[in-house]
């Protein structure tokens, strides 16, 4: 589907028909642009952390954590163009997104401040890559919402001497199912065929996202801006990419599968009646990477958005 065809493809016009919400998705269109907007490129400079979903060479969908010195990711040429140097990046062989890049490949990129709740998308594909430099091409850029981040200040970061070697797995461990029970933030890659990668944040009180079984997570979806981006992507596409950061512990978790999403489900005794929207992901494997920086995190507050 052509950009020509209007900001939304296929898939995230049915899910808006779906909730009743084309009218919200069309207020927030003009929001959608295919540069970064000069306000959204100094907030850029500042970040130390992005998230990047990436497609490894079988096809399956991976949500990646990169931390870097400030100013490691900018935007050029009028923000149609994002630049990404690599040589100031906290970076450790462990992490599948380095062999996931190569020229013309789709990502998505979510720049998030937890501090702050603020948060930048960026969609587009690799167009230069070198050792110490990724070139991104801007097909689309636009700020999300403030709701369900939980605020979190990166005191300090510094990089580790060493790193474990990655752990790997089908069925979770039961690193991965305390990390996963305990969650509070995750982020999630997506994909349409034509239309490219998102990255994109899920957020909720501890616990939000349930094991329905050993490979099989209950995650709830809340009222958010009415685009349904990534849900609009898992209709056409059921790949998907699930990360956590253990915020304690300086691990990430990184898992990637399939998804079915429900619409109008009842409510259940445990679960607040938001939307009546989930979706269910079948894990396919998942990888246990320590992080290569240790980070000092303080906790600030929940979001006056989760559910009670």
């Amino acid at each position: 589907m052509s950009k020509s065809s209007g900001p939304y493809h296929q898939g995230e016009l049915a899910v808006q028909r779906v909730a009743g919400e084309r009218e919200g998705a069309r207020n927030n269109s003009p929001m959608i642009a295919d540069a970064v907007m000069p306000g959204a490129r100094s907030f850029l400079e500042t970040q130390q952390m992005l998230v990047i979903a990436s497609r490894d060479r079988g096809g399956s969908l991976w949500a990646s954590i990169v931390f870097g010195r400030p100013g490691f990711v900018s935007a050029h040429e009028a923000g149609h163009t994002v630049t990404m140097d690599l040589k100031m990046v906290f970076s450790s062989d462990a992490e599948i997104l380095w062999a996931n890049l190569q020229p013309e490949a789709p990502l998505g990129i979510l720049a998030i401040e937890l501090s702050t709740r603020r948060r930048l998308r960026i969609n587009g594909r690799v167009t230069s890559l070198t050792s110490e430099q990724l070139v991104l091409r801007v097909e689309e850029s636009y700020p999300n919402c403030p709701k369900y981040i939980q605020r979190r200040l990166l005191r300090s970061a510094a990089p580790r001497e060493t790193t474990d070697a990655a752990r790997e797995g089908h069925l979770p461990d039961a690193a991965l199912l305390a990390a996963v029970k305990r969650s509070d933030t995750i982020f999630v890659a997506s994909g349409h065929p034509s239309r490219g990668l998102d990255a994109s944040h899920r957020g909720g009180p501890p616990g939000f996202i349930r094991f329905l079984a050993p490979d099989l997570l209950h995650i709830p979806d809340y009222v958010g801006n009415s685009m349904f981006n990534t849900l609009g992507n898992l209709s056409i596409d059921p790949r998907c990419g699930l990360t956590l950061l253990d915020f304690q512990e300086g691990r990430v978790y990184q898992m990637t599968g399939q998804t079915k999403l429900h619409f109008n489900s009842p409510p259940e005794k445990h679960e607040p009646a938001i939307t009546g929207r989930f979706w269910d992901f079948v894990i396919q494997s998942w990888r246990s990477v320590e992080l290569p920086i240790r980070t000092d995190w303080e906790f600030l507050d929940y979001s006056p958005y989760n559910p009670s």
